[in-house]
This record gives C-alpha cells, structure tokens and sequence, in this order.
C-alpha cells in the first residue's frame, strides 16, 4: 500500500504579524510617496505661474511695438467714467493673450467699465474665470469680493509702469532708466479672504474698483507675503493702502516678478527692503528718494529710475 510522501512545498497563508508588518511598509512608503508627488504638483503649478506671466510680458512688448508705450495704468474714456469705473491696463492686452473675442465682446473703447454682474451679448464676462490672469496655486475663489466681484487677476502692473493717479499715460521704455532687467513690471498677489489678519487682495482682470487702483496695480512698500491687517473679507477695514497694494502668492518663499525685459524672477520673502517703506506717511508710490537706497533691493527694483545698481538678487 504506498502513501503519498509529505510535501515541504505545501502553501500557508500569511499570519496576523506579517500581514500587520507588509500594512506598516506600504504605510511608510505612502508617506514617503505623497509629499514628492505634491511638490511635483506645486512644481507644475509655478511653472504654469511663471508662464503666464511671461505671455503677459510678450503682450505688453507686443503693445509697446505698436503704440510706443506700454498700456496706461487706467484708462479713461471720452464723455469721464466714475472712479471706481475705469478700465485698467490688462484690457488692452486681450487681443495679444488669445482672448481677441472677449476684447470685442467688451468693446471697451466703447463705455466706462460695466459693473460686474453685467450681461453683455447673452454673458456675464466680468465674472468669470479666465486662466490667462489665475496662479494655479492660488485656490481661492474665481471673483474677488474685495473689488466688487471682478474677475479675480493674480499679477496687478507695477504702478511705476502704469503710473500713480493718472488716465490714459503710459510709459515708454526709454523712461527706464534703471534698466529693462532690474525693474518689475508685474508681480503676484494672491486671494486670501480668511483668516483675520492673514489676507492678500489679489487683483481684478479689468480695472480700479472701490475707488482705488489696488485691483490692477502694486507697490513695493511692504515686504513680500506681508499680511494684511483687514477685518472685512470684502472690503479694506483696518488696512492701509500700502498692504492692499502689495505683493504675495501661494508658493512658499516669496513670489514671482515679471522683469521688464520678459524675463521671470522668483523673489525671495526676505529680500532686502527697507523697513520705513511701510509707514502711512510715505506710501506713496512716486518717491524713490524717500523708499529706495542701499540695499533696499525691493524698492530699488520698484522705482525705474532711482540710479540705485542692484546685484544679483
């Protein structure tokens, strides 16, 4: 009678202490695995940033070729406009951004800048999302109820290149005396309503609302992510003009910048500024004599013509 010898090979299952160990390993992987598929994401979302302000700087050269300047910082229409009713700079843009059908829906040649729930041709194009002007890390709403529910516009326009209180001037390349690679022409500023004390106003696609040009320009008093003092989640209680007016993203370190040469520069938090920059009694943006210097690296590339050399920065 023969017997079917034992077989050494024969399968087991796992026991309760393997499996718990095999369940620790791929934990601590997953660990390991989520933070670098996140800075991969953030790293693409700055590139896109980055991108977007450079199709803004091809724009604004694209306008400077053809009307030997760039575009005003307001502009005012024929017949006057309330204040808080003026297009801004980034309108003339449209057409060289791939929105030439939006320019012509707009017209804005046409009027004052309609309030922002205004239907026109069977749309509401003063509210809606237009990627061209978002940072992809700046989550925050698509409006921004600080400036009446415009268009949300993460990169305002240095107000040495649109100009401080004035319509329908711009400046010429040749006013740039400091030189095209050491003067900002645009920077970022992010949306963040909440929480108290900790907010940034972003800027409008379209131009000044609230009767102040914080929704389409920026200043460079306040250092870098500065936060903002408001109480109000749409309005500017408890604020100064100078932080609404400032810069700010939602990448960690600092934000972008667009040169005005076309180049993007990424600018560190911490850069060099000067702390008097701030203060109520000098916030005002056309007085480099009193806010640039050594190493007030900040302001000296804000101002166009202070003759203060900045190195590598």
């Amino acid at each position: 009678m023969s017997h079917r010898p034992y077989s050494s090979s024969s399968q087991r299952g796992f026991t309760l202490i393997e499996l718990l160990v095999v369940i620790a390993i791929i934990a601590v992987l997953i660990a390991l695995l989520l933070p670098a598929v996140q800075q991969a994401r953030e790293a693409a979302r700055r590139s896109q940033c980055k991108n977007n302000l450079k199709q803004i700087g091809l724009a604004m050269q694209t306008y400077h070729d053809g009307a030997k300047m760039f575009p005003p910082g307001l502009i005012q229409q024929t017949g006057g406009c309330a204040p808080n009713r003026l297009w801004g700079g980034m309108m003339p843009l449209l057409p060289h951004i791939d929105l030439a059908p939006l320019f012509k829906t707009l017209n804005p040649q046409g009027g004052c800048l309609p309030a922002p729930n205004a239907v026109i041709d069977g749309k509401t194009p003063l509210n809606a999302a237009y990627s061209q002007f978002i940072c992809p890390s700046d989550s925050s709403e698509i409006t921004n109820l600080f400036h009446q529910g415009y268009s949300k516009s993460n990169y305002p326009v240095s107000e040495q290149i649109s100009g401080a209180g004035v319509v329908n001037v711009g400046c010429r390349i040749s006013s740039i005396r400091d030189g095209t690679s050491n003067t900002f022409m645009h920077g970022e500023r992010r949306l963040e309503r909440e929480p108290v004390g900790q907010r940034h106003t972003a800027a409008i696609v379209w131009g000044r609302s609230n009767n102040t040009d914080a929704g389409s320009k920026f200043r460079a008093n306040w250092q870098i992510n500065f936060p903002n003092p408001t109480t109000s989640s749409t309005g500017f209680a408890g604020d100064n003009g100078c932080v609404r007016h400032g810069s700010s993203s939602a990448h960690v370190g600092g934000a972008h910048f667009l040169m005005c040469d076309g180049t993007v520069r990424f600018v560190n938090q911490n850069i060099g500024r000067n702390p008097a920059a701030g203060s109520t009694t000098v916030c005002v943006a056309m007085f480099p004599t009193l806010l640039s210097g050594p190493g007030f690296v900040l302001q000296n590339l804000f101002y166009m013509s202070d003759r203060n050399p900045v190195g590598d920065f």
